[in-house]
């Protein structure tokens, strides 16, 4: 099988993520990998979709030496037509508009995406665990710009309140307010 990683940027990677958990399984399972950002798709002058992609010619034995052949840019690099690819891991993040455009292309040429972009595009949002209808068991949420709402929504709930930012992801800047901490609320909000 033929495993593409589409990772935001290969020279920031960590061997504590859980894409580079995910490309070495993929390759002691026996699998073919390939690793490619954003800016690695084309549509090429016949119309179909390609990539330019780091292959794993010789993988690496253990997620820190695919980590550091990542980061070095240290594996071969070669064009790939990409309806030759079986399954598509997205782990992107941002999703930009760019890339979200070339996975659901991809999809359409029959490759498998996971994180289909489709379903990421619908959820990426905090406000949608608010949508979800009342008898899908979920935290109580709100989901509000205005401190106001905040604070009223904290002096109410009468336990601990996770803070997200709204444009935050892999746990950055999420802070943990006590029940009636309006003081660490205030410098969550700040």
């Amino acid at each position: 099988v033929r495993v593409a990683l589409l990772l935001t940027n290969v020279t920031s990677v960590d061997e504590t993520w859980t894409s580079m958990h995910l490309a070495a399984a993929a390759l002691r399972a026996g699998h073919e990998l390939c690793v490619l950002e954003p800016m690695d798709f084309e549509i090429n002058r016949q119309g179909r979709l390609v990539a330019r992609v780091w292959a794993t010619d010789e993988p690496p034995v253990s997620v820190q030496a695919l980590t550091l052949a990542l980061t070095t840019q240290r594996l071969a690099r070669r064009h790939i037509e990409f309806s030759t690819v079986d399954q598509l891991l997205m782990r992107v993040n941002p999703l930009t508009p760019t890339s979200e455009q070339f996975c659901l292309l991809a999809k359409e040429q029959g490759v498998r995406v996971l994180n289909d972009p489709a379903g990421t595009a619908l959820t990426r949002a905090k406000a949608w665990l608010a949508s979800l209808p009342e008898d899908v068991p979920r935290p109580r949420t709100v989901v509000t710009g205005s401190r106001a709402e905040a604070r009223s929504f904290l002096e109410s709930s009468g336990v601990t309140v996770v803070v997200k930012p709204t444009a935050g992801s892999g746990g950055r800047d999420v802070t943990l307010v006590p029940a009636g901490r309006r003081d660490i609320l205030e410098r969550a909000l700040s």
